[in-house]
């Protein structure tokens, strides 16, 4: 069961009479103040036909707690802003899966709360682990149509530094892999984690395969420099692709996590070519002296016909100043 379940499409015999009313499509008028708790699985979900209104829709004051899955699930969803929000207590706090311009701002994540604790100590409640993990916000790896991606801007973690689950993180990335190569861009801004050590995980993407994911430390907020400084920087994957030009002095690494903090801003520049006739070929960046370089494959979308002449062979080259 889910709280709120937008499982938007047509039914029936006379769809054809209304086609031009696709509810996905259709402006949401108000969502406020709504609660969604204790359910088997989501509190909130818009699964599996999305939704996208023309309009930002706007969910304020949502609290979803104690929900078995997910708190929230977005998937193949756009244009909607979640504000002044609370999710506690879910094994997954926010899933935004193939879903773009989306925004998470004024908005509180809790792992885990005191008061659950003491029920799974003293009343053996269910544990929160579903899956064996406890997770703040999974964020996608790849957009469906080129549009903006995402922004977290005033969000405030707690309650996971005494998770028993087996992976917990505040912030991590899905493993599911279309293109091969990342372009959901987010930025993160005003960020904080109660005091506790910062939890990242870019280990599922990198596994995966995608192995150039970034996320934009827009005011240092996520820093993890130990040099007093507040600065913007970048969390990026740990890997020769994006790594290769910089001073990694000014990075630090974190192998558990399968990402680095670096001291710089990267942006990216997209290339799309005809995918005929150019099975293999890379894309070789070098520094101005000709050395480092770094090869990047072209990627197609496998759900495309691969002799689709829109089905452009892309080419991400993520790279920092310089």
């Amino acid at each position: 069961s889910s709280g709120f379940w937008f499982e938007l499409r047509l039914r029936g015999t006379r769809t054809h009479l209304v086609d031009f009313e696709d509810p996905r499509y259709i402006n949401l008028g108000s969502f406020e103040n709504n609660v969604a708790h204790s359910n088997d699985d989501r509190g909130f979900r818009s699964y599996p036909n999305g939704y996208m209104p023309d309009e930002v829709a706007n969910i304020y004051g949502f609290r979803s707690y104690r929900n078995k899955k997910k708190g929230l699930f977005f998937h193949n969803t756009e244009n909607v802003a979640i504000k002044n929000s609370m999710f506690a207590d879910n094994s997954v706090a926010v899933d935004l899966d193939r879903s773009e311009n989306i925004t998470v701002t004024d908005t509180t994540i809790i792992g885990r709360t005191d008061l659950y604790s003491e029920l799974e100590y003293f009343q053996s409640a269910p544990s929160l682990c579903y899956g064996d993990e406890l997770l703040g916000m999974e964020l996608h790896t790849f957009v469906r149509k080129s549009k903006n991606n995402g922004a977290v801007i005033d969000v405030t973690f707690d309650g996971f530094e005494e998770s028993t689950c087996g992976r917990v993180a505040h912030l991590t990335l899905d493993n599911e892999m279309r293109l091969g190569t990342f372009d959901w861009f987010t930025t993160l801004e005003r960020i904080s984690f109660s005091g506790q050590p910062m939890l990242i995980d870019f280990c599922p993407a990198s596994n995966a395969g995608i192995v150039d994911a970034y996320l934009t430390d827009i005011d240092g907020s996520v820093r993890e420099l130990d040099d007093g400084m507040s600065r913007p920087g970048t969390i990026i994957s740990n890997s020769a692709v994006m790594t290769s030009f910089l001073d990694m002095s000014k990075c630090l690494t974190k192998q558990e996590g399968c990402y680095a903090y670096c001291d710089v801003c990267f942006r990216t520049v997209r290339f799309d070519i005809d995918p005929s006739g150019t099975t293999g070929y890379e894309l070789q960046v070098c520094e101005e002296s000709g050395s480092p370089c770094v090869r990047i494959g072209g990627a197609t979308d496998p759900t495309q016909p691969s002799t689709s002449s829109s089905n452009y062979r892309v080419y991400n080259a993520h790279l920092p100043p310089g």
